[in-house]
């Protein structure tokens, strides 16, 4: 009696598990040891994509701690509030009139100073909790998003004019982890420095647009996205 006509007598229930023996105990089915050897090479090369994928996405700090200070690592990191500021003519569309925007008060004023001329047209945005920011940290971070022979002594203060001018600040007012830290951009030319220290960096091909355009359209869309949530 072949196996077909053996599963005919079997009842139905216990088909199933008798076809899994039968398929268990087939002589055709055997454990090589080249199929051990091409399974332990699947298994190694999972492992090496995974620590691949891993080490891409794990930003590198040694030379933006050298350049930045460890404070603005940390900062970078775990800054619990991340403000922007930037004069709303660069971001607001040229077919919409610039928004009545409200006051600030004497350190945010100090701090739109550093942006435009008009403090009045300044408009602060507040970044915690955004969407893509955690991207914008990693970028911040990373060593490979610089051009390290493009470090200067020329401050962004001195060479930069106010329209192409964006800063974030970042604070930690809960933990107080560290000292507030605030980071002057170069919109145009994709440069950064820190207010209180005298020298700026560039970031490297697609970052220096990439990040600077990022900013911009956080400028331009994150006080409509944060009003229409608040109207839910």
């Amino acid at each position: 009696m072949n196996q077909t006509e053996q599963l005919e007598t079997i009842p139905a229930e216990n088909k199933l598990e008798t076809l899994q023996q039968q398929k268990r105990s087939d002589p055709r089915a055997q454990i090589t040891r080249r199929g051990l050897w091409i399974a332990a090479w699947v298994v190694l090369l999972g492992i090496g994509g995974a620590w691949l994928s891993v080490w891409g996405r794990k930003a590198i700090t040694e030379e933006t701690t050298k350049f930045f200070g460890a404070d603005a690592i940390l900062a970078y990191q775990l800054a619990e509030e991340i403000e922007l500021y930037v004069d709303q003519r660069i971001v607001t569309p040229a077919n919409k009139q610039p928004a009545k925007l409200p006051p600030l008060d004497a350190a945010q004023e100090s701090l739109a100073a550093l942006v435009s001329e008009q403090t009045d047209q300044v408009r602060r945005v507040r970044l915690s909790g955004m969407p893509g920011l955690a991207h914008l940290r990693h970028d911040l971070l990373d060593d490979r998003a610089y051009d390290w022979q493009s470090v200067s002594t020329e401050t962004i203060a001195e060479t930069t004019p106010f329209e192409s001018r964006l800063l974030l600040r970042f604070t930690d007012p809960t933990a107080n982890r560290f000292e507030p830290i605030t980071l002057l951009i170069d919109l145009e030319r994709g440069r950064c420095g820190r207010v209180d220290a005298n020298q700026t960096v560039g970031w490297r091909d697609g970052f220096a647009t990439s990040i600077p355009g990022f900013l911009k359209k956080v400028a331009h869309f994150e006080p409509i996205r944060s009003e229409a949530k608040s109207k839910q």
